[in-house]
């Protein structure tokens, strides 16, 4: 069994699909009991299906049975009916996971067969299982865990030395070159300027985290002008590791700024 194809989108069906070892010699359906061509000693196929358990639960639950539905017309279906399975062994359906909540599963193919009254005490003559694969169900955009500490406060040296974090509820798709952005606006005396990743602010994405600082002399402008800015942080595109992108988060605020002589506090805690 192929580890199933799971979409990223915010969908309500998952592709799945796996290969019929045996394609070259005969195909699921040539043994079904939905066959009325075949030989009724060879009919003894009842269905092949998905079935699928939480994993690592203390108290597992029994295997449920996944409901599958055609690509064509969107009827519930099984690997073994009749046009599933393709010319060269490959059987696809659509997963209906609208009822099946965000979390990561244990997935298996089974084929279940018509019991025969010799294999009554044998089960695995009537029941045949793939090993199982491990996959995660994930709809929903990561989330800024708690309140972040990002306002400006205090002088433009202790703003410079201080490193900002946004924490979040799940890990963060962090690879590089990254595709979010921290975006931050400062605006005075009618100057307004944007500085963001590797424009003025440094970056790192680490599991769960985001953290960012000013480059060091960046704001250094700022010590001749108004003792009020404005600014405006962003953050864009951030995503988990299923690629959910949360919204734009956005946060304005003034930043008094004080004097670097008069910011021993400052200094200290920055």
């Amino acid at each position: 069994m192929s580890a199933p194809v799971l979409a990223r989108e915010m969908l309500c069906k998952l592709n799945t699909c796996f290969l019929g070892q045996d394609y070259t010699n005969r195909r699921l359906y040539d043994r079904s009991i939905a066959n009325d061509d075949a030989f009724e000693e060879e009919k003894r196929l009842e269905k092949v299906i998905l079935l699928y358990r939480r994993a690592g639960d203390w108290d597992p639950v029994p295997w449920q049975e996944a409901v599958l539905v055609n690509t064509f017309d969107g009827q519930t279906a099984d690997f073994s009916l009749l046009g599933i399975e393709d010319e060269f062994g490959y059987a696809h359906l659509l997963w209906d996971v609208s009822s099946v909540e965000d979390s990561t599963y244990n997935v298996k193919i089974q084929s279940q067969c018509v019991q025969l009254q010799s294999s009554a005490a044998r089960g695995d003559l009537n029941f045949v299982n793939t090993e199982s694969v491990e996959v995660v169900l994930d709809r929903s955009p990561p989330e800024i865990y708690g309140v972040p500490q990002i306002e400006l406060q205090g002088s433009v040296k202790s703003v410079e030395r201080q490193e900002f974090i946004f924490s979040f509820t799940e890990a963060l798709f962090c690879m590089e070159p990254y595709i979010f952005s921290v975006q931050i606006t400062l605006s005075a005396e009618g100057d307004s300027r944007v500085f963001s990743n590797d424009s003025g602010i440094s970056t790192i994405c680490l599991g769960r985290e985001i953290r960012y600082r000013f480059s060091m002399n960046t704001l250094d402008y700022l010590q001749e002008m108004a003792s009020e800015v404005e600014f405006r942080i962003e953050l864009l595109n951030v995503g988990d590791l299923a690629r959910n992108q949360m919204e734009t988060f956005q946060f304005n605020g003034t930043w008094f700024l004080v004097s670097e002589d008069k910011c021993g506090v400052c200094t200290a805690t920055g």
